[in-house]
């Protein structure tokens, strides 16, 4: 499966980096266009994909996106009025409250089968005597931030503060644009 991802320039350099380790992946640059411009009859021209991640940041290039009516995960949200209008254009977009909240039930199999590597983190933990002994990611987040607890946590003795002080260790590590 070819995974497309499209930004201006400002988000989605870290997703590429990450995702292309599983998937074919190409990087698509548009140019940034100041949201307050207005683009009448605006068309793309990117490379097929067989899924496109969007982390475009003005709202008529992810029309002209999704009227390409391919499979399309939104990374940048313009809010739910939005999400309904494009999905009357292509029933194939989904946006979630962040990258790290999508999971394989959309219905959509290039984002379902992508949603098995990326999306809602998964970990698998070793531990002996209370102390994390080894940490792997089952699940990563799309910009592959979730890898910091391969070196975060293991040798630590597993506590609530612990956990607690990774959860905030991790949200410096993520470019989430909630």
């Amino acid at each position: 499966m070819l995974v497309g991802i499209l930004s201006d320039g400002k988000y989605g350099d870290r997703a590429f980096e990450n995702i292309r380790k599983v998937f074919p992946c190409k990087w698509i640059l548009l140019e940034a266009i100041p949201q307050t411009v207005i683009l009448d009859d605006y068309e793309l021209d990117i490379p097929e994909c067989d899924l496109y991640i969007s982390y475009l940041r003005h709202p008529d290039q992810v029309i002209a996106l999704a009227e390409l009516e391919k499979p399309t995960l939104l990374g940048i949200s313009f809010g739910l009025g939005f999400l309904k209008q494009v999905q009357q254009i292509n029933p194939k977009i989904r946006a979630f409250p962040t990258m790290c909240s999508i999971e394989p039930i959309t219905g959509i199999t290039e984002i379902d089968k992508f949603a098995q590597y990326f999306g809602r983190p998964i970990f698998k933990i070793s531990c002996h005597d209370r102390i994390i002994t080894e940490v792997k990611v089952l699940r990563s987040s799309p910009c592959g931030s979730t890898h910091v607890a391969e070196i975060y946590l293991p040798q630590k003795k597993i506590s609530p503060a612990l956990l607690q002080d990774f959860v905030i260790h991790i949200c410096h590590e993520c470019l989430s644009l909630i």
